[in-house]
């Protein structure tokens, strides 16, 4: 422990990319974050050499055999590791930032299937090779005696690699290194071609979900995904992919509910029909982190999410509250930040202290589970997607960001 507190304390915080305030919300929670994420990418064979890596999602533990470790023991998603990016870049610690960044770069080049540029979901935790590119995750099953994989995580969801161009974007223009801005470019590209919506300004679609050669089409479309795109245009300011930012931001000014503030999540599978049965947290944080809606549905918006995802301590994912959702009350933070609520953004970053497990990383949640509402890769047809209170790589990404009072939302050149 002491190890790590001096680890801490030696960050310094320097960003000029993702809009901070002038000093952090909470800056002894952010050294923490950054160290827990430091010193697990260190651990990784050779990569405290500088070679490239991925960090596993979550921190399991050896002897845990459950269903979900065995899915996710070496999963390292590609939003999680986004997120760390943009938390080293917001630390000031481009050499780190640079090592999942460069693993990146072999996957856009290597995959071992599409040659496109794409992102898939998920990659395999742990040192990406040159020679042999990045590996993608799975699992053994005993009782089919096969190697396994999950539909989802390989992938391409695109709100989840326009984070990673958002990613990929920041560190372009913190480093000065083009290769990563040239990166970010190739997904916004990419995101163009493959989900461009038909008719025209229905937002992008979701991706891609399903195994090589022949993923099946996601024809829903996201609120969330479209504000994470239209982040992603507006980062790449005048490079960026002609019409793209508007389309997205119209389809999240659409998705705006005029009776009860809140934002629908998207369009059902027709992409025509709104998708009204489920509310999101995420939809409003980032919409008004991103500074997507007009003034006054900012403000109903903000009122939306106490009314409906309000918990003890900040918001759940959905309406049934049923969980502190800790990477969703650190997207809170950020918007309260970005709309001057400096006060309440600092009390509700500092009361997540108690949510870090005791061994590094802040928990996914705070409670027994937290149901989402949506389906996996595994079971497409079942809103099986719950969150367990395992330590989780984007939860303490998204704490560091919100407690430096850096907003990844917002990238403007």
């Amino acid at each position: 422990m002491n190890r790590l507190l001096s680890m801490a304390l030696a960050l310094t915080f320097f960003i000029p990319v993702l809009g901070v305030q002038a000093a952090p919300l909470a800056p002894d929670i952010a050294r923490l974050a950054v160290a827990d994420m430091a010193k697990t990418l260190d651990a990784i064979p050779r990569a405290a050499q500088g070679d490239p890596a991925f960090l596993a999602s979550y921190r399991l533990a050896p002897d845990d055999t459950s269903a979900f470790a065995r899915i996710h023991k070496t999963v390292a998603f590609s939003y999680d590791n986004a997120l760390a990016i943009l938390a080293f870049s917001a630390a000031g610690d481009i050499t780190r930032a640079r090592r999942i960044a460069d693993a990146f770069l072999i996957a856009q080049k290597r995959d071992r299937y599409y040659k496109d540029g794409r992102i898939r979901n998920a990659y395999r935790a742990g040192p990406v090779d040159q020679a042999s590119g990045a590996l993608v995750p799975g699992w053994w099953d005993e009782k089919a005696q096969s190697w396994l994989e999950d539909g989802y995580q390989v992938g391409t969801a695109t709100g989840s690699i326009a984070f990673v161009g958002l990613a990929m974007a920041a560190l372009g223009r913190t480093s000065g290194d083009d290769r990563y801005s040239a990166s970010a470019l190739q997904i916004a590209q990419w995101i163009m071609a493959n989900t461009k919506p038909s008719p025209a300004h229905s937002g992008f679609s979701g991706g891609y979900i399903g195994h090589d050669p022949n993923p099946q089409k996601i024809t829903w479309v996201s609120t969330e995904h479209n504000i994470d795109i239209a982040s992603l245009f507006q980062a790449l300011g005048p490079r960026a992919p002609k019409d793209g930012l508007s389309i997205a931001q119209i389809l999240v000014q659409k998705m705006v509910d005029r009776s009860s503030g809140r934002l629908f999540t998207g369009y059902k599978t027709d992409g025509q029909t709104i998708n009204a049965d489920l509310s999101t947290s995420d939809a409003m944080t980032l919409s008004l982190a991103a500074n997507l809606l007009a003034s006054e549905d900012s403000a109903k918006a903000f009122d939306a999410i106490i009314r409906i995802h309000s918990v003890d301590g900040g918001v759940s994912f959905s309406g049934k509250r049923d969980a502190l959702w800790i990477e969703g009350t650190a997207q809170w933070v950020v918007a309260l930040t970005k709309h001057g609520q400096i006060d309440q953004a600092t009390r509700t970053i500092q009361a997540l202290m108690r949510d870090r497990d005791p061994d590094g990383y802040w928990r996914a949640i705070r409670g027994a589970q937290m149901q989402t509402g949506l389906s996996t890769g595994l079971n497409p047809d079942r809103a099986d997607f719950t969150y367990l209170p395992y330590p989780h790589l984007a939860a303490t990404a998204w704490v560091g960001l919100a407690a430096l009072g850096a907003n990844p939302m917002d990238m403007a050149p």
